[in-house]
């Protein structure tokens, strides 16, 4: 299937973490993490998305939109868990979950 390639890619990228985890949910959970976090690497780096991003700055928006957030649902404790992945802080330094995408949102208007 298409999208298993997806994840079979977030694996690849990030193996050597993740099997550092010997619970077998705990290495799980911290794989979809990981995935939920590289899809919003994605969103982000989406044309369209940082072009109505611009968009929204230049016509005065105090903040990109449309904003993209990460979040994990974990099914075992039925928690909605916030990954720490902000548009407003991404690529700051400030995200300590950032897996590297500096938007250009960051090197144009320093948000």
């Amino acid at each position: 299937e298409g999208w298993l390639h997806h994840l079979a890619d977030v694996y690849r990228l990030h193996a050597a973490e993740i099997d550092k985890i010997t619970d077998e949910k705990a290495k799980l959970r911290h794989l979809v993490q990981l995935n939920v976090l590289e899809q919003c690497n994605n969103v982000a780096a989406n044309s369209l998305v940082q072009s109505k991003q611009c968009e929204s700055l230049a016509n005065g928006a105090p903040y990109p939109v449309p904003r993209i957030h990460g979040f994990a649902y974990d099914p075992e404790n039925g928690r909605l868990d916030d990954l720490g992945w902000s548009d407003e802080i991404h690529g700051s330094g400030a995200d300590k979950k950032s897996l590297g995408f500096v938007s250009p949102l960051v090197k144009m208007f320093g948000k």
